[in-house]
Parts: structure tokens; sequence; C-alpha cells
């Protein structure tokens, strides 16, 4: 890969030709600034009924090599729609610095000067054309450079079949281009409408940007596979919401605030103790500021459901579950991801067992870049039905007994080939990091490059896993970590420039496991931005503005 003039072409299928234009930008995660809320999407477009656009979306690899500087390993994250709405991230190891660091590519909300410039449903690089899409854009290198760029992609087939094509072009002078089968991941293409929600709207709408609806059950009513409900700024006051619609794994179905915690949702307590439960599979929820009179905030029980960019707070009493919870009560709902939330006071603090921050209760989960603070009992809890879990990168701080618990109920499955890496736990009121021995976990538990302080029961204690490069920190150290700690949700948990977190992270993983970190943190950062990932859910470097 040459990001400074020169050429490097990998194996090409077809070739492509432009099809119809569409202008596009960004839909990524802005700058988190805890007292205000930050744009998704720089607006959207003005129609007068429901519309209906392409999306493409995609995260894997080329190449075979590993995630060290200078394997031939390519990866990309992207989600591109042609409603002027989209993201990339490209990262080459094969391209290494003179800093040991490796070039990447970004398209990202936080960086103005980068959009998604065009976007062709259809592509002559994929053998049935109507299976790919190309997108153009200018794009930001990790030297700072803005450059112009082009990607095609196709979607030839299911997640890891190793039949889905992408191809990056980057424009002169850089003269770089990369392309080929996936060697990991998958390539989705997908047709949704946009529909729109509302404080001032009505549920007898249709739910279009000129005549919205006012609730989440009623626009539910009208989603299907692909569609997006967009929700505008503004205060909703609801009875616990229930929706249930599906989509499919290359249709998912979102409800989105258009504006990062700006659809501020507030249960009333009425119909049930969760402000909203998702029962549909393939559904995700993001950047909505939610909060309620009982200990029950936002209920996934669906399967391969992602909770992105929320905001869940306030939720008093001892009569709930947990600010996020995962599988109640199935304990078989698989593939749930929670990413990059503010989880905060959350129940009575250290008042009742029962009461978390997070709580995983199903196999194969995720919790990756999530703060969580002031939680009854664990900031993150896992039991039930829960094995296989990566929870990585999250921060965790002033939690009433456990910061991390790892479990399961011995009756329905050992908690086992579990990761627990690269976590920032302190300041609990009992236990760090607690593998509890009241359930069942396996020996292939692994708990790696975690930094602990200040659990006056333990930093971490375990039964059957494994601890490799754990941290404990003095207090000159914790005093330097973060650019402001509170322990609640008033804090800015950015890295500080002398933190001992800074690059000492690690891409190790439970066996088994192929990919255990994130490739950007809770502001959008991309990882790693020194020699080696950082710990906690923030990279350390230059401040999103």
């Amino acid at each position: 890969m040459i990001w400074s003039g020169g050429t490097q072409t990998g194996p090409i299928i077809h070739g492509f030709a432009p099809l119809l234009s569409l202008a596009a930008a960004l839909l990524a995660v802005g700058c988190d600034d805890p007292a205000s809320p930050e744009r998704f999407a720089p607006g959207v477009p003005n129609f007068s009924q429901v519309a209906a656009f392409s999306r493409v979306t995609g995260l894997g690899t080329l190449g075979a090599g590993s995630a060290t500087p200078g394997s031939d390993r390519q990866e990309f994250d992207f989600d591109v729609v042609a409603d002027l709405s989209g993201r990339l991230f490209y990262r080459d190891w094969a391209a290494v610095r003179s800093d040991g660091s490796v070039g990447t590519l970004t398209v990202d909300d936080t960086d103005p000067s980068t959009a998604i410039t065009a976007f062709r449903d259809g592509s002559a690089a994929c053998a049935d054309t109507t299976r790919g899409a190309e997108f153009d854009g200018t794009g930001r290198l990790d030297i700072g450079d803005l450059v112009g760029f082009t990607v095609a992609v196709c979607d030839n087939g299911a997640a890891g079949s190793g039949t889905d094509f992408f191809r990056i072009d980057v424009l002169p002078p850089y003269q770089y281009s990369r392309s080929g089968l996936l060697s990991s991941g998958d390539v989705v293409k997908s047709v949704g409408r946009q529909l729109y929600v509302s404080p001032s709207g009505n549920d007898a709408n249709p739910c279009t940007f000129g005549a919205p609806c006012f609730t989440m059950e009623r626009v539910s009513q009208l989603l299907a596979p692909g569609d997006t409900a967009h929700f505008a700024a503004g205060n909703y006051s609801w009875d616990g919401q229930r929706v249930s619609v599906s989509g499919t794994a290359s249709a998912r179905v979102t409800y989105m605030s258009d504006l990062k915690w700006g659809a501020r949702l507030t249960g009333t307590g009425i119909g049930g103790c969760g402000i909203m439960q998702n029962t549909g599979d393939y559904v995700d929820i993001v950047g909505f500021d939610m909060t309620g009179p009982c200990a029950n905030g936002l209920l996934q029980d669906g399967n391969y459901g992602r909770i992105i960019g929320n905001r869940v707070h306030d939720l008093p009493g001892t009569d709930g579950f947990a600010g996020i919870m995962v599988d109640c009560c199935k304990y078989t709902l698989t593939g749930n991801e929670v990413i990059g939330n503010w989880v905060d006071n959350i129940g009575t603090w250290g008042e009742t067992n029962t009461t978390h921050g997070i709580y995983i209760a199903g196999p194969n989960g995720v919790v990756e870049n999530n703060i969580i603070t002031r939680a009854s009992a664990a900031c993150i809890s896992s039991y039930h039905g829960a094995t296989r879990l990566v929870i990585s990168n999250n921060v965790v701080a002033h939690c009433g007994r456990y910061g991390i618990q790892i479990s399961a109920d011995s009756a329905r499955t050992t908690n086992d080939f579990t990761t627990v890496a690269n976590n920032i736990v302190v300041n609990g009121g009992n236990f760090g990091i607690y593998e509890s021995p009241y359930g069942l976990t396996g020996p292939h538990n692994v708990y790696n490059n975690n930094i602990v302080y200040n659990n006056p029961a333990g930093n971490i204690v375990l039964t059957m896993g494994t601890e490799s490069g754990t941290i404990t920190l003095t207090t000159a150290q914790f005093s330097a970590l973060f650019l402001n700690y509170t322990g609640d949700m008033n804090g800015d948990y950015h890295l500080g420039s002398g933190a001992i977190a800074i690059d000492a992270g690690t891409t190790s993983c439970a066996s088994g496991v192929s990919s255990c970190v994130p490739l950007s943190a809770f502001d959008g950062t991309t990882r790693p931005q020194g020699t080696a990932y950082d710990i906690g859910a923030y990279e350390f470097g230059p401040l999103a503005p």
C-alpha cells in the first residue's frame, strides 16, 4: 500500500463503470460531549412521502495476514446509503509509517472535510451487477491529507462465505488500488424506506417526513426489513413501547435518533417498567437518550440486535434488571451487540444484587466501548445463558458491587471462551472483575490487559479463567488516567496525555475467537492511534470537535 504517490494493485475481478450518481454525506457518530447531543447525520432530505434508498454495509478483511504492522491484511468498515448518509474506515497493515503506525483512510462526521460524494446502485465489478454498488468520496489519510477515492463492492453470498468482493481506489496523486474476495466478514446490499417520528407528530399520520407519527410502536407497524425510522430531536413521554418487527441479516431494521441523544425518551412506568422493549431480530437502536421512573431501561429481546450510542441514565429503585438488558428471559438469544453507550445511575447504589448497568443473559454477546457508572450491583453483568462473550474497551466506574461479573446458570450452560480485555474498572463498592463461584464458568475465559484500581474486595478475582497483563494502578497513575474523573456521566473519560492506558492494550482473544477489540473508539476515533491499542473506551489522540 502506498499513500505517498506510488501504486500497488491487488487482484481485480472485472472492471467497473459509473452508473447513476446521487449526492451523499455522512452517518457516523459525532464528537461526544456529555453536556450536549451530537449529530448522526447532517440532516434528512425534505421528502413528502416515505422514500426508499439502496444501502451497502460491510465489515471485514482482505488478505491472510494478522493485525500487525507489515502484514498482508486490509480491514474495512462502512455503511453508505444513497440518501445523503454514510461512513467509511479502511486500514492497510502493510502500509507502515516511520513511527510504526499503519495507513488508514476515514470518512467520519467528526471531520466535516470528509464526505461521501456519489452513490451508484450497481457495479460492473460484480458478475451480477445488481448485487453491487459503488460510492465515491473525500477521505482523510492518517497522515492528515485529504484524498479522493472510489469503492466498489459485491454482495455475492452469506457472511463468511468468501464470495463477497471489495475494491478501493485512491485517486491521483496517490494511485493506490486494492481489491479481492473477502478473507473474513460480509458485504450486505439492501433497499430500505425512511420513516419519520416527531414529538409534534400524530399516530394517525403515515410516518412520512411531512406527516410524522409520534410513537415507536406506531412507526414499527409500518417498518419492513431494510427500513429506518428517524426520530427528530425533542422530548417523548411514552408508556412502555414494545416493538417486534424483524429485519434480516442483509436488511436490518433501524430506530435512530437523527441527533445523538437529541430524541429524549422518558418512560411513564405505565404498562410496564421498561422504557422500550424490542423482540425483533436484526434490529439496530441508535443514539437515544432514555430515562424513566424505575430501574429498567432498554430491553433487547431479539437475536442479532445492535444497541449503539445511546445514553441510558437516572433509573431509580430496585424493581428492574438493568439500564440495558439483553435477553430477558429466554436466555438463548444470540449475537447481540452493545456498543458505545453511556449508562449511568441505574438503581439504588449497592442496595440490590439484581439491578445492573448492562446485563447480558444470552450467548455470543459483544459489549464494547461503553461507559458505565453508578450501577446498583454490577456495571456489566453476565448470567443465565451467557457464554462466548466479548467484553472489551469499556470504562467501568463506581459500581455498587461488581465492576464486571462473569457467570452463567449451571442448569443452562457454562460461561466459557469469553474475552474480557482492555477494560478500565475503578472505584467499585466491592469487586472489580469477578468470575463468580456461584455460577458455572469454564477454563477458557481470558482476562487480558485490564486496568483496575480501588476495588476493596479484590481488583480481579477468578475461579477458572486466565489473567494476563493486568495493570493495578497507583494513586498517582489513577490521577493521570482521565481528563476529568467524576464517577458519573458528567466526567470526561478521554485518556490524559500521560495515561498508562495509552498503547497498553491487546488484540489477544479467547481460543477460537478471531476478533475481540473494536476498530474505533467511543467517539469514532480509529484504533490504534499509536503502536498498540489503548485501554478504555477512548483512543488517545486529537480530541474530536
